[in-house]
């Protein structure tokens, strides 16, 4: 009888230490995850000099200000002997802008993607000597 009174004490005790802890683990609040701050946009000289060796050899079809996009850029380099098209779309997936780069053995070359002030994207084409 007196274990069963024991373990019936044991019980109720353990059950209230579960109901305050979870209670307590409710009542904690927990920090909301930040999103990363916003990147300015900056005129295209600033794009320039932050992609250092490299300079523009055609600018953008839309005026800045600019930003880098997420989707980055393209590298077409000397060794494949070919082109390469490079291109953007809308939301719609028609292309607005298209750049054909022809092998030059003496450079490399880069697309850079960039987001516009307005909401749009554009490209700049970049390259810089071997």
């Amino acid at each position: 009888m007196r274990t069963r009174r024991r373990l019936l004490a044991l019980l109720v005790v353990l059950s209230l230490i579960a109901a305050v802890g979870t209670v307590v683990a409710t009542s904690i609040r927990r920090p909301e995850p930040v999103a990363p701050p916003e990147r300015p946009f900056v005129p295209l000289e600033a794009i320039a000099a932050s992609q250092r060796g490299w300079e523009v050899v055609a600018a953008p079809q839309l005026p800045g200000p600019y930003r880098l996009s997420p989707r980055g850029g393209s590298l077409l380099g000397a060794g494949n002997g070919g082109s390469m098209t490079s291109g953007v779309r809308n939301d719609s997936g028609a292309v607005t802008e298209e750049v054909l780069l022809k092998c030059d053995p003496a450079f490399d070359q880069l697309v850079v993607f960039l987001d516009t002030a307005a909401g749009d994207r554009t490209l700049v084409v970049m390259r810089r000597a071997k």
